[in-house]
């Protein structure tokens, strides 16, 4: 996707109550061609001093210009979802990386939909839980009120599915498809090259690092501490079980016991999630993002915002802003919570985020600017009440429903029961 193909917005930075930053959407004038052309020109060091809607042009720019360098202009993946994680980390182990950096084509066995962008977008949206799972444990919830997860440092042996995370994670990068998984603020960092200070604890496990403020306050006299972690089994520095921690060292030990905690105990996990990211998007292309950016860019929105999903909303046919049956879709959506309004945007889009420019940026299959789009359909009782979703094309057919309440029944049918209705393709 070139400069020219991206809608342009302007992105500023807010916070959210509970800390997590949110971002703030403005219309913006477009840049004019001779703009666009100085600003693809601009190397790394000099575009990580633009705004973060121009930084956002010249990254996706040279991305595009990753892809045209594939060696194949589609890579197609035929996908048992019986099996989803082991049949797609195995094709990727067989397919290279330049390969990888053309178009992903994702097929599912037995089922009947060609992939023209949805399909790809639901394997993004089902592989990142399949890779977050508990029973999986390459990752955990970090200990913290802000949902996140860092490595899971007991599974330094799943090596190999650690660098086909990466390689997941920078594909979704690629296609610009926001992941459903946040990852750690300390991991975003490391991904940037960023050096992780003791306050960035805060972020990683929230208990210790009240413990660790508490350490660089009080008189340590009576704390019985040892240089050691994990209730004295890992040594911090040599001979540690032996040396105290006293008022005049107890800064050096929070400082250890952070880098432990941090860094050390999953090095060899991020090592292995590094090694996969970069395979696909360089190390200087994503070092010119700050941490807010990588998540976003990465993630996207994850609050669903009715208002902006509605002006950016077309129609076909004879439905419009004030057909009744339009007026009742968007009063249910805004009575719906945050987490049911992700649950159908997924079912609309074949993803619960929204892209870093809002709903204006969706995309369809060819990687162009797709509208969300509503379309009638007859209704002539229950049989034909279902809503049906091209999440290939940002489409549903909306039924002609005669009360507000049938509709709002077979939303929240949807919303409850996502997998019994899948998804269609055209």
């Amino acid at each position: 996707m070139r400069a020219e193909d991206i809608p342009f917005m302007k992105l500023t930075k807010a916070s959210t109550a509970d800390g997590r930053v949110a971002w703030k959407r403005e219309p913006r004038r477009p840049l004019t061609k001779k703009q666009q052309e100085k600003l693809t020109a601009l190397k790394a060091e000099e575009a990580k001093k633009l705004p973060t809607e121009e930084k956002r042009l010249w990254f996706y720019n040279e991305v595009q210009k990753i892809k045209e360098k594939a060696e194949t202009e589609k890579t197609a993946l035929l996908i048992d979802r019986k099996n989803l994680l082991r049949d797609s980390f195995e094709q990727f182990e067989t397919t290279t990386d330049l390969d990888l950096r053309g178009k992903l084509c994702i097929y599912f066995m037995d089922e009947m939909a060609e992939d023209v962008g949805g399909v790809t977008r639901e394997w993004f949206s089902v592989i990142t839980e399949e890779l977050f799972s508990a029973s999986l444990g390459l990752f955990r919830r970090a200990n913290t009120k802000e949902l996140s997860y860092v490595f899971d440092e007991g599974k330094g042996n799943a090596r190999k599915y650690l660098e086909f995370a990466g390689k997941v994670f920078a594909k979704a990068v690629f296609e610009r498809v926001p992941v459903k998984c946040y990852l750690n603020r300390t991991i975003l960092n490391q991904l940037l090259g960023n050096t992780l200070e003791i306050q960035d604890l805060k972020y990683f496990d929230e208990e210790l690092w009240n413990s660790v403020s508490y350490i660089t306050t009080a008189k340590t006299a009576g704390l019985d501490l040892t240089f050691t972690a994990r209730e004295g089994t890992v040594e911090l520095k040599p001979n540690g079980k032996a040396i105290p921690v006293t008022d005049k060292n107890k800064k050096e030990f929070c400082k250890l016991f952070a880098d432990y905690l941090m860094i050390k105990s999953t090095s060899s996990a991020l090592q292995s999630f590094l090694n996969g990211f970069y395979s696909l998007v360089p190390k200087s292309l994503v070092g010119v993002l700050d941490v807010d950016e990588l998540e976003l860019f990465l993630c996207g929105d994850s609050g669903v915002d009715v208002e902006d999903w509605k002006k950016n909303t077309t129609y076909k046919e004879f439905y419009n802003e004030e057909h009744q049956v339009i007026v009742w879709f968007w009063e249910i959506l805004y009575a719906l919570n945050d987490e049911e309004r992700r649950k159908l945007l997924q079912f609309c889009t074949g993803s619960t985020r929204v892209p870093a420019e809002g709903f204006k940026g969706l995309l369809s299959n060819n990687g162009k600017v797709c509208s969300f789009c509503i379309e009638p359909k007859s209704y002539s009782g229950l049989e034909t009440s279902f809503i049906v979703a091209h999440t290939c094309f940002n489409r549903i057919e909306l039924p002609m429903y005669p009360e507000k309440k049938v509709m709002e029944s077979s939303l929240k049918q949807i919303i409850s029961n996502p997998e019994c209705y899948g998804f269609t393709f055209k």
